[in-house]
């Protein structure tokens, strides 16, 4: 199965698609977020938080600031971290694509950017819930958001990968030319 969405993925990862993911990569965190996500501390860009400091944050939001972080995950949070996850899957494949041309099984590494995904989509999940039922108590939830966001957060150095391959593209590339 794994292999079986590599090769789905192979057909996206050219440099057309690339930059295209990149120029709206590039465009949600230099416009779109800095613009329209709340100006107050959210709890997804904690690294890591307890129950007590969620409900602290949620409450100090306001009536407003509660649905204005609302809208923010229920619109811009669910298109990003897809975009995120599908342009760092096309780069760690392009470049292990021409780094380890012969090693297709290396190539399914590609898709640990959607464990990233998958996480932030759960932690978003939970922040909504929070987000909808405050004033109600929510610990569980909250502690399961904040795995989730531990999650995240250490899942998302796999989508650097990309220069492992760069690396050993650039390897591979020299050792092509001392050879000939």
């Amino acid at each position: 199965m794994l292999t079986r969405l590599t090769d789905i993925h192979l057909k996206l990862a050219n440099g057309k698609v690339i930059l295209l993911l990149l120029s709206l990569f590039l465009l949600a965190n230099f416009v779109l977020i800095p613009a329209v996500y709340p100006k107050f501390q959210t709890l997804d860009t904690l690294y890591s938080y307890t129950p007590e400091k969620a409900r602290e944050l949620i409450s100090s939001y306001g009536e407003q600031g509660r649905q204005s972080y609302l809208l923010t995950e229920v619109t811009l949070d669910l298109v990003y971290p897809f975009i995120t996850a599908l342009l760092f899957c096309l780069l760690i494949l392009y470049t292990f694509k021409r780094a380890f041309p012969n090693n297709r099984r290396i190539w399914n590494l590609s898709l640990s950017s959607y464990l990233v995904m998958l996480a932030d989509y759960l932690e978003n999940a939970c922040v909504v819930t929070m987000l909808l039922g405050y004033p109600r108590e929510f610990t569980a939830i909250a502690r399961i958001s904040n795995f989730f966001t531990v999650t995240k957060f250490a899942l998302s150095p796999l989508q650097l990968l990309f220069l492992v391959g760069l690396i050993g593209w650039g390897i591979r590339a020299i050792r092509t030319r001392w050879s000939h």
